[in-house]
């Protein structure tokens, strides 16, 4: 039995075409299992970092910090106190700003991070909240924290990706407008 050339031309045709089809599911599964293996492993390391002594240690600085506002944090007379605070708060500034980004940027959905920080975020954020309003003022650094922001009002508020993104923005760009000599220190 011999095949001519145009039969077995056709039938690779219809066999590259079938592999197509069924080669497209199994790559949208694995492209489903990597995401997962990535958001798995995204979890792990905010939790290792978040249970880390130091951040607790930070933590609970802050919240039980007699400080309420930046103000308060200028006016402390002990200067290594001030420093020992600023230097917790910038840690959890950098934590929670990290959270804020990987959320934002899909990496990982805002679910997972909210099942696991959903009361943490909210407790450092309202409590930090007022020293963070005032440096921004008074440093005229606008933009500071505002991805903590951005994943405390997605957390919070239910505003959608778009409005807290629209909120921190015109927040920011109001802030930005302060009176001349504002800031000056």
């Amino acid at each position: 039995m011999a095949f001519d050339v145009p039969d077995v031309s056709q039938f690779l045709g219809i066999l590259s075409y079938l592999a197509i089809l069924l080669g497209i599911p199994l790559v949208v599964m694995q492209i489903r299992q990597s995401n997962r293996l990535r958001e798995g492993q995204v979890v792990v390391n905010v939790m290792r970092s978040l249970g880390e002594s130091e951040i607790l240690r930070y933590w609970t600085m802050l919240s039980s910090s007699p400080y309420k506002t930046y103000e308060d944090v200028l006016k402390e007379p002990d200067a290594s106190k001030r420093d020992e605070f600023m230097t917790a708060l910038n840690k959890l500034v950098i934590t929670f700003e990290g959270l804020g980004i990987i959320v934002r940027r899909g990496i990982v959905p805002l679910g997972v991070i909210d099942d696991f920080v959903h009361g943490l975020t909210r407790e450092t954020w309202l409590r930090a909240e007022p020293i963070i309003q005032g440096y921004r003022k008074a440093t005229l650094h606008s933009e500071s924290a505002e991805w903590w922001e951005y994943l405390y009002l997605r957390m919070h508020s239910n505003l959608s990706d778009k409005q807290a993104l629209a909120f921190v923005t015109r927040n920011r760009e109001a802030r930005m407008k302060l009176p001349p000599g504002a800031g000056a220190e």
